[in-house]
């Protein structure tokens, strides 16, 4: 069955059912449900077919969920350009997907920073803080990093950034002292600010540095088990402090809902 809670082996299926009665209950599509309980949907109640995907259906007759469940394969991957229309064509019937693993390009973190941190001093906590961030991601997914980027969106001045190149990497520390360099903004008030370890490979691509102390990457590991056993933020350094609190504060971006407030 495909239900609100991604249960089954279809995920898309699951999507959509999340979607059809929200913001409560709980819906469930079973195999003996397909097709009939999807003609209700618009075709834009689908993920990924917004007004332009739409318009496309529209020039080839397609006005209803039921017409392009009538549809061939050939003419799903028409409509589409291609093997998503295939992949497209399997999950309307329930039928399990295969994709193509999903290679990652970068780890990073960006915040849109609140009126207390739009100075130097906030963003740069907030900054130092993210890449802690990024590099115990980076450690916890088996990688290694050869190029960090920090960018600066701000209201009075152009879009800033900078990157550092290096050897294959995976240490806080050492990302910390090589943001030190290019972190130089040149605005006084920050908007918002990211930071991205690129050019990742997996550890198991990585030719060890000979000059590299192993106890420090130990100590790194000993962190990381102990952040992840009893917090995120049980250990971190003393100068990102204030942006740990504050990137660990729980948000509703919007406000509360009505009946809790």
């Amino acid at each position: 069955m495909f239900c609100s809670v991604g249960l089954g082996p279809n995920v898309f299926l699951a999507k959509v059912a999340s979607d059809l009665q929200k913001p409560r209950g709980l819906s469930v599509i079973t195999p003996e449900d397909i097709p009939i309980k999807l003609y209700g949907l618009k075709l834009t109640d689908w993920p990924g077919i917004a007004r332009g995907m739409e318009a496309r259906h529209h020039r080839y007759g397609v006005t209803t969920t039921q017409e392009m469940y009538m549809l061939r394969v050939d003419e799903m991957r028409e409509i589409f350009g291609g093997i998503v229309g295939e992949r497209w064509w399997r999950s309307l019937r329930g039928l399990p997907v295969d994709l193509a693993p999903i290679k990652r390009y970068q780890i990073g973190h960006s915040n849109v920073l609140a009126p207390e941190f739009r100075t130097l001093e906030g963003s740069t906590t907030v900054v130092f803080r993210m890449l802690e961030k990024a590099a115990e991601r980076l450690r916890h997914e088996g990688y290694h990093a050869q190029r960090l980027e920090v960018h600066v969106l701000s209201a009075d001045e152009p879009y800033w950034t900078r990157h550092a190149d290096f050897l294959p990497c995976n240490r806080t520390s050492r990302f910390m002292q090589i943001l030190r360099t290019p972190w130089t903004p040149p605005t006084k008030v920050p908007k918002s600010v990211g930071v991205n370890l690129q050019k990742i490979i997996p550890d198991n691509e990585v030719t060890l540095n000979m000059f590299d102390e192993p106890r420090r990457a130990s100590l790194e590991a000993v962190i990381d088990r102990l952040n992840r056993r009893y917090g995120r933020t049980t250990i971190t350094r003393a100068t990102e402090l204030r942006a740990t609190q504050y990137l660990s504060h729980e948000r509703i971006p919007f406000g509360k809902p009505s009946e809790f407030r």
